[in-house]
């Protein structure tokens, strides 16, 4: 057992959330599809209703046993070759179960929607499924459905998004100018019209969630007199110009930054679009190869960790993407942690996070809003801020309401 040591090498990414994931990759034109599964352990199938289902926005298609017979889609059951395996039997394993579900889970239906979020919404309304994930979209018709609304929960999840700057671009390296960006980006607006409201006004670095967070703190307000005035005290009267990497991300990435080019035009900021892959993005903004880029970055649970990324000796490959330097915040960062005072350590970190609103090494965008809809019988659910799909299974209950006996 002389085998020589080698370290884990991905723990770093994915600890910082810059890990990257198929589910992360957005294809133009890609469908999403849920199965809709029994939730008994055997039961006769008398037929299946789809007509509701088809009409629901987004929905592409709703598909039964039936139409996979139609299609020629038999028998999916793998059986690979095993040695001395002649006789071997063959279970029966339609792709959708038509005259009877076998066993909890059994997919008995198809959903193909426009989105995960669609086709998920399809099977919370016909109550087969006890909660769904709401993207924009069917955020705003759950609310506006009095049958709806009360199934709402939802969290700001500890997660900032953000326009990053890099200060070896010269116009970003003068506080004034990220400040005027600030200032010219009518950023309640965006979260109106774009996110549909799924989203949180971030004030600076640390969300909502945050155990140190300042309720006292302001966001930027939009004033693009004052953005034109600290541009022209920064020296540039007649603005500049910069580009801005961005993926196609529909919370945070090409869609915002299409929104928001023409109000920095306005006060005379130019910005030019480098369109890349998600994937590709994590891999710019820790190379620092980037005027400008717009992203989303884990933010907590841990306060002093979330803040740390703007700490001078944290690497930009780990998360001081905008190689941010500031004596006075070193400062900060390390007193809070030597301190074994809690209430001196929060009243440090929002200290910090204050300074961090002055010194505007970003545009503070939002905190993402994480939206869920429950079923009345499902009890117990957790507002999770880190993920809140992530519940603790044993504080939750179904109560004889639910339609699965």
């Amino acid at each position: 057992m002389s085998l020589p040591f080698e370290p884990r090498i991905e723990d770093h990414r994915l600890l910082t959330g810059a890990g990257r994931f198929l589910d992360d990759e957005r294809m133009a034109g890609a469908a999403h599809a849920v199965f809709v599964r029994s939730p008994h352990a055997f039961a006769t199938i008398r037929g299946i209703d789809t007509a509701e289902a088809r009409r629901q926005p987004g929905v592409l298609s709703v598909l039964t046993a039936g139409d996979m017979e139609r299609a020629g889609v038999g028998n999916v059951a793998v059986v690979g070759p095993i040695p001395n395996g002649a006789g071997l039997v063959v279970p029966l394993r339609p792709a959708l179960a038509g005259d009877c579900a076998r066993h909890v889970g059994d997919a008995v239906a198809l959903v193909v929607a426009e989105s995960e979020a669609a086709a998920r919404d399809v099977a919370f309304r016909n109550k087969e499924i006890d909660t769904s994930v709401l993207g924009p979209a069917q955020y705003v018709a759950y609310q506006a459905d009095p049958g709806l609304k009360s199934t709402i929960v939802e969290v700001a999840e500890v997660f900032t998004r953000y326009m990053g700057m890099n200060p070896a671009f010269k116009p970003f390296a003068d506080k004034r100018v990220r400040q005027a960006i600030n200032h010219a980006i009518d950023t309640d607006l965006i979260i109106s019209k774009l996110v549909k409201g799924k989203a949180y006004r971030a004030t600076s670095w640390l969300p909502l969630t945050s155990p140190v967070y300042d309720k006292t703190m302001k966001p930027y307000a939009f004033d693009p007199a004052k953005a034109k005035q600290l541009l022209a005290d920064a020296g540039y009267p007649t603005g500049f110009e910069f580009e801005w990497t961005a993926s196609q991300n529909e919370s945070w990435g090409l869609p915002i930054v299409t929104a928001i080019i023409p109000m920095l035009d306005r006060v005379g900021i130019k910005a030019k679009v480098k369109q890349v892959e998600t994937a590709v993005l994590a891999e710019v903004v820790r190379s620092g190869d980037f005027q400008a880029y717009v992203y989303s970055q884990s933010t907590g649970p841990d306060p002093l960790a979330a803040l740390k990324c703007y700490y001078s000796k944290t690497p930009q490959t780990a998360c001081n993407y905008m190689s941010f330097k500031n004596a006075d915040f070193d400062k900060i960062i390390d007193d809070a942690g030597q301190t074994d005072d809690t209430a001196k350590r929060i009243q440090l970190l929002q200290k910090a996070n204050a300074l961090l609103y002055e010194e505007a090494p970003v545009w503070f965008f939002n905190y993402n809003k994480a939206v869920m809809a429950v079923q009345p019988w499902l009890k117990g659910v957790q507002l999770n801020p880190t993920e809140l799909t992530h519940q603790n299974v044993e504080d939750l209950w179904v109560t004889e309401a639910s339609p699965a006996k």
